[in-house]
């Protein structure tokens, strides 16, 4: 019999912030893949519950590490910096691995040396609150998906030496930049189809207790492009399909992929704007992208649109809108707010000063077709009332939609989404799966929003809706 090397020894880190209530499973979860060699580095961050006593009971099998409260970001770094293994894996405290995971994925990174990332696929499951006993009881809520998430995947130890460490700087969403800057480097990456990550959903889950997950989702895309432009690499040429395919977001199913006329213009209220044209692989014909007005602004605008979008603007300190100004001292930071023609307010969320916003107001502006216009709105739970969708309804654009999270079956020009609020979707692709936008942009049934609404909402694969 041939000789083989022996197998490489595998660091798990567990990063930990009072969970007490998992740690013990999640330990036992890795210490039942049978893998030998093992390292299992616990990161408590912080933690004022019992999870020291619990990681000690496991005895030398866990390397206890105590931090002061940093994020979870930091306390994977710490991890990485005590990790003697030649791969990592990283597991959240509240998930857990399948059997046979770790077996699968760092076998496959032996037997190919040309690979640095090894990732499976993820079953979300729900913390079944009503199980009798004393043990913790999660239940399949998903079908298998891929997407961004540590604990489904291995890593080479070297490939954080090409890529760098964990942006300490983000309070959450610090896998997906990484991985991010895992594309921009070329880090190869292959997909096994098989679960590796039982992805546990409960009532203390950080995107549960986060605010605005779509808003900072988009502002790691933009730190991502603002990347690619820095290197020299032209986005436009790079950034679909790629990116989303080692993201893990899959390509939309059950949609045409074009449109007869593609110099089309989308007026939204909020982000939902850019998914059409990202989706079409187009380049954007409207000024609102990465922008966000409310109720009352966006009507007014939408009386008189060529007239506000074309006006002049000046910068303002603050909202009129309380709440917003409160959001944007406390979550968002100081981004540019403008007025358009004294009356309209204009909210560059994304955009890190006043220049560079209405730069790109106006060369996008410039692209505007206001002959082939498309209108959509959403129902923004601070200041929406029924009486502005009804006024919405009234408007006398051919082709509009409005996504509301309560069902108005008398306003022919809404679409209800049921998962309005779930925690991390970017609108569009929630949208998606009641309405078929690229229908629509086709103009496939005529003007009646209502027959785009889907008989049978699609899945979501990427979300395990």
């Amino acid at each position: 019999m041939a000789w083989q090397p022996p197998p490489p020894l595998v660091s798990v880190i567990i990063p930990v912030y009072n969970g007490e209530r998992f740690l013990a499973a999640a330990l036992r979860s890795v210490l039942a893949q049978e893998y030998s060699p093992l390292e299992i580095i616990v990161v408590d961050d912080g933690s004022t519950d019992a999870t020291r006593a619990i990681a000690r009971r496991f005895g030398d099998d866990v390397r206890y590490v105590y931090q002061a409260r940093r994020g979870p970001a930091a306390a994977r770094n710490t991890g990485l910096r005590l990790a003697q293994g030649e791969v990592v894996a990283f597991l959240d405290v509240d998930d857990a691995w399948p059997a046979g995971k770790l077996r699968r994925q760092v076998g496959y990174l032996a037997a190919h040396p040309e690979v640095d990332i090894v990732q499976g696929l993820i079953v979300q499951q729900q913390w079944n609150t009503s199980a009798p006993g004393p043990d913790l009881v999660f239940e399949d809520v998903s079908e298998p998906y891929q997407f961004v998430n540590l604990g489904g995947a291995v890593y080479r130890r070297s490939v954080f030496e090409t890529v760098g460490l964990f942006d300490e700087t983000l309070a959450e969403n610090e896998d997906t930049d990484w991985t991010m800057r895992a594309w921009e480097h070329g880090v190869p990456k292959v997909v096994q189809d098989q679960v590796a990550l039982f992805y546990r959903r409960h009532d203390q889950n950080l995107t549960n207790t986060t605010l605005a997950p779509q808003l900072k989702m988009t502002r790691l895309f933009k730190r991502h492009l603002d990347r690619l432009r820095a290197s020299g690499m032209n986005p436009a040429e790079r950034e679909r399909p790629l990116i989303s395919a080692y993201l893990g977001i899959p390509p939309l199913k059950n949609q045409r992929a074009s449109v007869r006329d593609e110099n089309f213009t989308l007026i939204s209220n909020d982000c939902w704007g850019s998914g059409p044209y990202q989706h079409l692989g187009l380049m954007f014909r409207t000024p609102f992208i990465a922008t966000r007005m409310f109720a009352p602004c966006y009507l007014e605008l939408l009386k008189d649109l060529r007239r506000y979008v074309t006006a002049p603007a000046e910068f303002i300190p603050t909202s009129r809108y309380d709440f917003m100004n409160e959001r944007r001292n406390r979550v968002f930071g100081a981004y540019p707010i403008a007025l358009l023609d004294g009356a309209i307010e204009l909210h560059f969320m994304h955009e890190p000063d006043e220049t560079t916003a209405w730069e790109k107001w106006k060369r996008r502006r410039a692209k505007m077709n206001f002959d082939n216009l498309y209108i959509k709105f959403s129902q923004d739970p601070e200041c929406c009332t029924d009486a502005m969708l009804e006024e919405f309804d009234r408007l006398d654009y051919p082709y509009k939609v409005g996504f509301t999270y309560r069902d108005y079956p008398e306003f022919r020009s809404t679409i209800l989404v049921p998962d309005y609020f779930v925690p991390g979707a970017p609108m569009y692709f929630l949208s998606r799966t009641y309405f078929d936008a690229i229908a629509w942009l086709d103009k496939a049934h005529g003007p009646d929003t209502q027959a785009y609404r889907r008989a049978v909402a699609i899945p979501h694969p990427q979300l395990g809706l």
